[in-house]
């Protein structure tokens, strides 16, 4: 793992110019101090001292148990650069691990921090989590996940807590959440190299807190949060220490108006007063620039285009798509763009041949797309399959794990390369039943390994039917799931990834007329 971690960096730097900081120990991966000695030694070996290392990334309440051994272990303190956990508005940093960090010279970092909430409430409970995370915890970093939710509905976490929800490339249509306003509060206020100031932040008597940064100049600003204030209450600051003395802007933020610029405040004999109103956000600075800023012309929202055609064929230079489709969302493996073994154009091969080193459970290689609404329509495709493997095509997707796993919950059919279809329906909360539960099974004629043949499911209420090249194998009435999304799945017998193909994926309505291929727009551009 150090090795690969070498390889990492450095690849970070040669392909993309970039120059890596500070590293972390794996997430939620407990506490290992034998490994994080092997790693410094082995980051020093290969000229990168100056990559600083963090440690560890836990959320248990004996999280920082770890850091105590640093006063006794002059390997381990020289090995770890900065004390790291994560959630900290969950549970803070003991005060001794706090002192322990200021005796040592060594910063503390939250790993993660997350709000899952919803509308002003998030946007108000992210700033009070940020002023807490240094008032209560001495952390001076946080990594706050995510900032754009660019995944399907049904996925883990589709909209908290991202800043900006943009889900519908067919389109273009986004949204933003209010939350984006609480990052401003802090972002446009501040700079890299800003400091927090001892002694200047704090709670406030009626409920809130308050945090003020100061530059390596004279300027200076206050982010304040009256989320568990009852009523309006005064506050008056006084300036000193040689901080600019001049007038103040103020901007605000509450439920009903997000990020308003209110009138300036100018300190006199180095004093101002301000009344906060509860349940709101204020930045109050000697700085000046800050904007909120909008677009009027956002596309508005579009289902998935149905009929739907995927042929493979428009993606002339793949590697610049980063080998992947338009539409398609990799759940588990990954499903890339690849010439066929037949040489009659591209399709789609699943290409991890081993399982994840993954965080939570894998379920099989899979992937989705479509829309969570369709009830009563067809999906097909071609599949090619290896010996010991088997591809298929899943319908009515409602979920895809609940963050921790990724097991679906929908339909799926199978084929091995020996002929027999299976058709399964999974649920993510099974944890037993790997493959799901056995709805029906068939036996198609004539199929061998290393041969193209097409896999196609039917769904009319309760009424699911397989069929392998347009004859049908077999027959159930289930009534789990009555919509969801499609996708394509591989597997093997012996649980292990496979890399089978897909090619001329169809997606349409039960009585619509087979489709053209899909064609995209112009103003869809690679993303590498």
């Amino acid at each position: 793992m150090c090795d690969y971690y070498v390889k990492w960096i450095r690849g970070l730097k040669n392909v993309h110019g970039l120059d890596l900081n500070a590293i972390g120990c794996r997430n939620e991966k407990g506490v290992n101090e034998d490994f994080v000695k092997m790693f410094r030694s082995t980051l020093n070996k290969n000229g990168l001292s100056e990559v600083k290392i963090h440690a560890f990334d836990n959320w248990q309440k004996d999280k920082f148990d770890w850091a105590r051994d640093m006063k006794t272990d002059t390997v381990l303190r020289q090995s770890v650069d900065i004390i790291s956990a994560h959630t900290m508005s969950w549970i803070a940093t003991p005060p001794d691990i706090i002192k322990l960090g200021e005796d040592l010279g060594k910063p503390i970092w939250n790993s993660e921090e997350h709000v899952y909430k919803d509308g002003f409430d998030c946007e108000i409970s992210m700033v009070e989590s940020f002023n807490k995370n240094f008032i209560e915890s001495g952390v001076t970093m946080i990594v706050n996940w995510y900032l754009v939710a660019s995944t399907y509905g049904i996925e883990p976490f589709p909209e908290q807590p991202a800043i900006m929800v943009a889900r519908e490339p067919w389109g273009g249509n986004y949204f933003t959440r209010p939350v984006l306003w609480g990052y401003a509060h802090y972002g446009q206020f501040c700079q890299p190299g800003w400091k927090y100031l001892n002694g200047a932040c704090g709670k406030f008597q009626d409920g809130g807190t308050y945090v003020t940064l100061t530059s390596p100049g004279t300027d200076y600003s206050i982010i304040a949060e009256t989320k568990d204030a009852k009523t309006s209450q005064k506050v008056i600051f006084k300036v000193a220490g040689g901080l600019s003395s001049g007038k103040l802007c103020v901007w605000r933020s509450n439920a009903q108006e997000q990020f308003a610029k209110l009138e300036n405040i100018t300190p006199v004999n180095g004093t101002f007063e301000i009344t906060l109103e509860p349940q709101s956000i204020y930045s109050i600075s000697t700085t000046s620039g800050q904007q909120k800023g909008s677009f009027i012309n956002i596309p508005s929202s579009k289902p998935f285009p149905l009929p739907y055609f995927e042929t493979f064929e428009e993606y002339k230079d793949p590697k610049s798509f980063g080998y992947l489709p338009h539409y398609t969302a990799d759940i588990a493996g990954v499903f890339e763009i690849a010439d066929r073994p037949d040489n009659k154009g591209k399709c789609l091969r699943q290409v991890v041949v081993s399982g994840a080193q993954s965080w939570a459970p894998e379920w099989m290689p899979y992937t989705i797309l479509g829309d969570r609404n369709w009830k009563d329509y067809e999906v097909s495709a071609d599949v090619y399959v290896n010996n010991d493997g088997w591809a298929g095509i899943m319908g009515r997707i409602i979920a895809t794990g609940s963050g921790y796993g990724c097991k679906p919950s929908g339909y799926y059919l199978n084929m091995s390369a020996e002929g027999t279809c299976s058709l399964y329906v999974t649920k993510q909360d099974e944890k037993n039943n790997e493959m799901g539960t056995l709805l029906a099974t068939g036996k198609a004629s004539g199929i061998a390994a290393s041969q193209w043949h097409n896999l196609k499911l039917r769904f009319s209420g309760s009424s699911i039917t397989g069929f392998v090249d347009k004859i049908q194998i077999l027959t159930s009435s289930d009534t789990t799931f009555s919509e969801g999304m499609t996708g394509l799945v591989a597997g093997s017998k012996n649980k292990t990834n496979n890399t089978a193909m897909f090619d001329n994926l169809l997606i349409k309505p039960l009585q619509g007329i087979p489709p053209g291929p899909t064609v995209f727009s112009e103003k869809v551009y690679p993303m590498y």
